[in-house]
């Protein structure tokens, strides 16, 4: 059963703190890679470098631009001419048009294609590579990155507004390295510029919404492929608990592929770990509870005496959830589970379900998170700087 839609009101009644938020986002790109060199082919548009202070026009059209490491700098060449040697440098065409670029991981070309701007440093022997983004624009290639293109606008919005709030509220992840986010799975998935209409749609519809709790603090926009058919709390999780992210039963995400899986462990190896890890001594009376474990809902703790959290074996075995029972098939240990993730916060395949059954955006956010209120953002800066 899902309650109707509250009203969302905003009141600028009472505010504690200060507060502001650029629109502008600063992203690493290929996070986790080694980048070696890349190339950018100046089109119909003038290509303008910028770099200590100076800026470096560029009018050549259908003219190739190439970036290496050299030693702590960025080096610049074109038609195999050098260009000149950087300690960083910024790249955006005139027209603000998208950058398309050709990048080696690996010794391997990968084509991508942005909006904004293009931060280049060298880091080691490795590029790091930095796009300047408006929120707005780097939203709509997260959501094609994080679940494709073929969903609902619908639930298109529902991921909009996570994916806002959780840039938003996670600001200072790498600030150490002279931005706000990655493009891996640490923040948010992001491969570049979306052009599907069901995704810039449904951004252009929320746009500039966010998620707040009771205190007008951004929450923490939790999300997972699937529950499984109960998302969990948070602090069984991590260890806080937080008032809108609250258990629920959910039967939206029980008829997809992801909502069951099965893994088989040999015996002598379940065994093996338990005792290594936990110091866990395994008595025969102790060997029917270790291969008859039973999570009709979702729990914990494997064993309370000694504490075993499910996340430590998920994360040990490579488990897709910690919902999982336990029981022995011959020699095997067979773990049978549902979900996929953590568990925690919107469901994303029950939500797409959601939508598909005629559930508005608003209906699903307040299916998975309690008492959230939608705000926008740039009326907390009005309210806040004034």
């Amino acid at each position: 059963m899902v309650n109707k839609p509250r009203s969302y009101i905003f009141v600028a009644s009472v505010f504690f703190y200060s507060f502001s938020f650029s629109t502008e986002l600063r992203i690493k790109l290929f996070s986790g890679k080694n980048l070696y060199s890349i190339s950018v082919l100046a089109t119909n548009s003038k290509l303008i470098f910028q770099s200590d202070s100076t800026a470096i026009s560029v009018a050549d059209s259908l003219t190739k631009f190439s970036f290496f490491s050299l030693n702590d700098s960025v080096l610049l060449k074109s038609q195999g001419l050098v260009i000149g040697k950087f300690k960083s440098i910024t790249m955006r065409f005139e027209n603000n048009s998208e950058i398309k670029m050709d990048v080696v991981l690996n010794k391997k070309v990968t084509t991508r294609t942005y909006d904004g701007m293009i931060e280049i440093k060298s880091v080691g022997e490795n590029l790091m590579c930095i796009n300047i983004i408006n929120i707005e624009k780097y939203i709509p290639g997260v959501i094609q990155a994080e679940v494709g293109k073929g969903n609902s606008v619908e639930f298109n919005k529902v991921k909009a507004i996570i994916v806002r709030t959780y840039a938003l509220s996670n600001m200072r992840k790498h600030e150490l390295e002279g931005c706000h986010l990655c493009d891996d799975v640490h923040c948010q998935v992001y491969r570049g510029k979306s052009v599907i209409p069901n995704i810039l749609t449904a951004v252009k519809e929320t746009e500039s919404m966010v998620l707040v709790d009771t205190s007008l603090q951004l929450v923490n926009a939790a999300f997972h492929a699937n529950c499984g058919g109960q998302t969990c709390n948070s602090e069984d999780v991590w260890q806080k608990p937080l008032p809108y992210l609250r258990s629920v039963t959910d039967s939206f995400c029980v008829k997809v592929p992801d909502h069951y899986w099965q893994k088989k462990i040999p015996k002598t190896d379940w065994f093996n770990y338990l005792q290594k890890k936990y110091n866990l001594t395994v008595t025969d009376s102790l060997q029917n509870v270790l291969l008859n474990f039973d999570q009709p809902q979702r729990k914990v703790y494997f064993l309370l005496h000694p504490a075993i959290s499910l996340k430590s074996l998920r994360e040990d075995w490579k488990l897709r959830s910690t919902w999982f029972s336990v029981k022995l098939e011959g020699e095997m240990v067979v773990l049978t589970g549902y979900g996929f993730g953590h568990g925690v916060g919107l469901c994303q395949q029950g939500a797409m379900q959601m939508s598909k059954k005629g559930y508005g955006y608003r209906q699903i956010i307040d299916f998975y998170f309690s008492n959230v209120t939608l705000i926008n953002y740039a009326q907390l800066n009005f309210f806040f700087d004034n």
